[in-house]
């Protein structure tokens, strides 16, 4: 069997063992009696380039053998690289995190199925949404209208838009992502336009980025 041997790495170098940014490591740590324990963490985040600084989570109730062998208050452990390593108890942060993390795709996918849910119907007098939270709004009351676009990437390639319509105290938001969103963006530009609704720029330029005109009566 081959003699394995332990390489320690100067400290000048260990900013560069963990680029990419988190990598797998071995941490090892030694009890009161001596004993050491290896066990693989898969993920190990460079948290500061100088000094160089590496952190690591742990789950008390899986890893025991780790949290029992690091006092939090005075010691340090070591993984395979001889960096120095703080063990810091972040499960509850983590939990409260992740929950937080959960209840927003909770919320996200709930509004998504009531889009999917909610049946949009548009005719000479007015639009209405029919489902849980159903709205009807006139054309003859609408005073306000607002087409906003929400980028997902930063140069704004891609992303999608929004129509709020506002009217006789009512307001209904449409997404871009429903089928005929553009037919019935355009119907609101030309309402807008005939009740000479003041709109803002970013709808102004919305619409132009839709090929919709804002005189009245245009493209009917």
């Amino acid at each position: 069997m081959t003699k394995v041997s332990k390489v320690d790495v100067p400290y000048e170098h260990w900013d560069r063992l963990y680029s990419p940014v988190a990598c797998a490591v071995m941490i090892t740590t030694v009890d009161k009696q001596g004993r050491v324990n290896a066990a693989s963490f898969a993920t190990c985040v460079r948290q500061n380039h100088e000094p160089t600084c590496i952190s690591f989570t742990v789950e008390i109730d899986k890893d025991t053998t780790v949290v029992k062998n690091i006092d939090l208050a005075k010691d340090r452990t070591e993984g395979g690289t001889g960096a120095p390593l703080v063990l810091v108890p972040l499960n509850a942060y983590v939990g409260a995190v992740l929950g937080a993390l959960v209840a927003l795709f909770a919320v996200f996918g709930g509004l998504t199925l009531l889009r999917q849910l909610r049946r949009i119907e548009v005719g000479e007098d007015g639009i209405a949404a029919r489902g849980v939270f159903p709205v009807q709004l006139s054309w003859a009351a609408l005073d306000g209208v607002t087409l906003r676009y929400f980028a997902t990437r930063r140069d704004g390639a891609k992303g999608w838009m929004e129509l709020k319509l506002r009217g006789a105290g009512r307001r209904l938001a449409l997404d871009s992502r429903i089928d005929g969103f553009r037919d019935i963006a355009a119907r609101a530009a030309r309402v807008a336009a005939r009740r000479h609704l003041e709109l803002t720029q970013a709808t102004t330029t919305n619409f132009a980025a839709l090929g919709i005109p804002l005189a009245p009566g245009a493209g009917e």
